[in-house]
């Protein structure tokens, strides 16, 4: 009798180890203005989350950033209304979805349907030493000769985090 029952605690031990699972949660946020090499300013807010459990990936998130133009009345704003693909790799993730691009020139609002990528970097926390946070942002758009957009730089206000974590 506690042979057997030995064993059968052992095989649901056993069981249960093998049905442990792993779910992956990879996140990405940050707010705040980068500079590239140009002098170009762009501010930047976004969220994007991703959960990975078995053959099950959720992806989520919202993009948005804005870049002035020559004059007041002159700008390039991105958005993505859904993250739909995201990856992480250390403290760089990778995410976008379906965009659109507005470009303002004076009066004249241009609107372009695309796919939209973004690659922030966390380097640092606000205060801490070392190099910047940066974030590449890149469009491209859905109709052949309508414009690309791309711009790289360094985070010189506000912070870019990057997470992943497995639980059990």
């Amino acid at each position: 009798m506690k042979v057997r029952n030995l064993l059968a605690c052992g095989f649901l031990g056993l069981f249960a180890l093998a049905a442990a699972t792993v779910i992956t949660t990879n996140t990405a946020q940050g707010t705040g203005r980068a500079s590239n090499a140009d002098g170009r300013v762009v501010t930047f807010a976004f969220t994007a989350t991703q959960v990975i459990h078995n053959a099950n990936n959720h992806v989520q998130g919202t993009f948005d950033s804005s870049q002035p133009g020559a004059t007041s009345t002159d700008s390039i704003k991105l958005h993505i209304n859904s993250v739909t693909v995201m990856t992480v790799s250390a403290n760089t993730a990778g995410f976008g979805g379906d965009a659109i691009l507005r470009v303002q020139q004076g009066t004249e609002l241009h609107y372009y349907h695309g796919q939209g990528r973004v690659y922030p970097t966390s380097n640092r926390h606000i205060g801490e030493a070392g190099d910047p946070d940066t974030i590449a942002i890149h469009f491209v758009p859905t109709t052949s000769g309508d414009p690309t957009y791309d711009f790289t730089g360094k985070v010189t206000d506000g912070d870019i985090a990057v997470t992943s974590t497995n639980s059990y």
